[in-house]
């Protein structure tokens, strides 16, 4: 089976063939005999401090650079085969942990994760989580449930967001705003709820693939086939996604994550 073959292979097939001319390698592969909890792995993350998280179907580990170190407790009673489905450091350097079982936690002391008292009552998984400008924590569950961590705040979602749908992210534009998106459009995250992107996608546009914010402001949204920038409540850039060719016009071409770098690429 595929998913044997290895765990940590961070080269992102169609984003690149080659950097400043030099051939793109392999450098390693690291799987359970590093100290991987599980050979599949969810969600990887590198903090603002340089360490590397990754979740996986039986527990998050970080890596040091040799070896993996899963974090405590995985045991009896802790959180044993709940799964990693979702990560996010804060604007105070606290990492945050989404579970397959829908329990929120954070990690303390880069060596144990604890659970915290902030869990789906339909058991569904962690999704995304974010911030919003105010620095307020956001929970987003596989099936659309959407909550503020400080006050247990529920934002009721549109009818339009299907749950489940792999469109369905939390996503922070280049100002920090907090937006959510699904198949259907994008919405920002406000105090008085959910606010849809006036004139943003219609359904001759096709659905939304993804969204990741822009460093120039806005964010950059795969719809269709193009790839569009949106900003300040209008379309500021729509560009082909030239990279598909023209001949099959974008058959069986989905974009399934997206960010922009540093220094502008993406």
């Amino acid at each position: 089976m595929i998913w044997r073959l290895g765990v940590l292979l961070l080269i992102f097939r169609g984003l690149v063939e080659s950097v400043a001319g030099a051939a793109l390698s392999l450098s390693g592969i690291w799987d359970g005999e590093s100290g991987l909890p599980n050979p599949v792995v969810n969600v990887v993350f590198q903090s603002r401090v340089g360490d590397l998280w990754c979740g996986t179907y039986y527990g998050l580990a970080r890596f040091d650079g040799v070896r993996f170190k899963v974090l405590e407790p995985y045991e009896e009673g802790g959180l044993a085969g709940r799964g990693v489905t979702a990560l996010h450091e804060d604007r105070k350097g606290v990492i945050w942990v989404g579970m397959g079982n829908g329990e929120l936690g954070r990690v303390e002391g880069r060596e144990r994760l604890r659970s915290l008292a902030v869990v789906d009552p339909a058991g569904e998984e962690v999704r995304s989580i974010a911030e919003d400008l105010a620095g307020d924590l956001w929970v987003l569950w596989n099936h659309g449930r959407l909550m503020r961590v400080r006050d247990g705040r529920q934002v009721d979602v549109p009818e339009a967001v299907k749950p489940g749908e792999p469109e369905l992210q939390l996503v922070n534009d280049g100002e920090g705003r907090l937006w959510l998106t699904s198949r259907a459009g994008f919405y920002e995250v406000t105090d008085g709820g959910l606010v849809a992107a006036a004139a943003g996608i219609s359904e001759e546009d096709g659905w939304l693939q993804r969204a990741a914010g822009s460093q120039r402001g806005g964010l950059w949204v795969v719809v269709g086939l193009r790839l569009k920038r949106w900003n300040h409540g209008r379309w500021i850039e729509d560009l082909p996604c030239g990279w598909w060719g023209e001949a099959d016009e974008g058959a069986n071409r989905y974009v399934t994550a997206m960010k922009e770098l540093r220094d502008g690429r993406l």
